[in-house]
């Protein structure tokens, strides 16, 4: 069975039970096995490689607990049998908006398909080289994150009371700018700057990830929704780059996020599965 756990993925080995009682995965032996929770890991459908299913695993969950905790929206009831996802754009004036700052990382790509699930319209900012790919994905409007004033405009134009940073303090800062008055921003990275959010009236929220792997009950209903939406294609992986070279490898592909030459994909280290 393949299983995809946060930035790891592979095939179970029943072999290989390990107890513990820390609150987070333990690493049994870094070039062969990885120790994780049941309730932290989901089954990969076939439609789907091993190179594609290792870009949901951070992203997914972090997006997941954007909305579904942070913004306290509630998850859409989807029947397990015949859904699948339309193509066919569909706009309804009447949805609520969704701003996602930082629309082409891996997590914006993976916000912009939960809220779309969930009902909203999707106010996207990001590199705009990456626009059509997030349109694909369901943003409905997507702005240049160079430029952010433009963006704000744009943006308050729309009436928009919730929103997801996923960059950093100067674009959280940016985001609640473009927010109502009396919204709400959950931010994965670092909060923006509080006398502007609180000029603004926008209430800053943080999600703890780290409760995916010390709530066991959360923890699974978070997997059971994401693998849900994967089994009947109602959510894509994020585009990927293959990097040659194993473990090796990491700090290079660090240097190039550092540097951020990477935008609207995820860099995967292909390692050697015979080790």
């Amino acid at each position: 069975m393949a299983l995809v756990c946060m930035q790891y993925l592979g095939l179970v080995d029943e072999r290989q039970r390990v107890q513990s009682k820390r609150s987070d995965p333990m690493f049994l032996d870094s070039k062969k096995y990885v120790a994780a929770f049941p309730f932290n890991v989901g089954r990969i459908p076939d439609w789907i490689t091993f190179e594609e299913a290792v870009t949901l695993g951070v992203s997914s969950v972090a997006a997941a607990g954007a909305i579904f905790e942070g913004l306290s929206i509630p998850r859409p009831m989807i029947s397990w049998v015949g859904v699948s996802r339309s193509n066919e754009p569909f706009i309804n004036e009447n949805q609520p908006w969704l701003l996602v700052w930082g629309g082409s990382c891996v997590t914006g790509i993976m916000t912009i398909q939960l809220a779309k699930l969930s009902g909203f319209r999707v106010f996207a900012v990001a590199g705009m080289q990456n626009a059509s790919y997030l349109k694909g994905l369901g943003a409905d409007k997507v702005l240049d994150r160079h430029q952010p004033e433009e963006a704000i405009a744009e943006a308050k134009k729309c009436d928009i009371n919730l929103g997801i940073d996923c960059v950093g303090q100067e674009t959280a800062t940016h985001a609640v700018r473009a927010l109502q008055p009396r919204a709400k921003l959950v931010y994965l990275v670092k909060e923006p700057d509080r006398a502007v959010a609180e000029q603004s009236q926008v209430e800053a929220i943080d999600v703890l990830v780290k409760r995916f792997h010390e709530d066991a009950t959360y923890g699974q209903s978070l997997m059971d929704y994401i693998s849900h939406c994967l089994f009947n294609k109602l959510i894509r992986p994020v585009r990927h780059e293959i990097v040659h070279g194993g473990f090796e490898a990491v700090q290079s592909g660090l240097e190039r996020l550092k540097d951020r030459k990477v935008s609207g994909r995820k860099l995967v280290i292909s390692v050697d599965r015979k080790v």
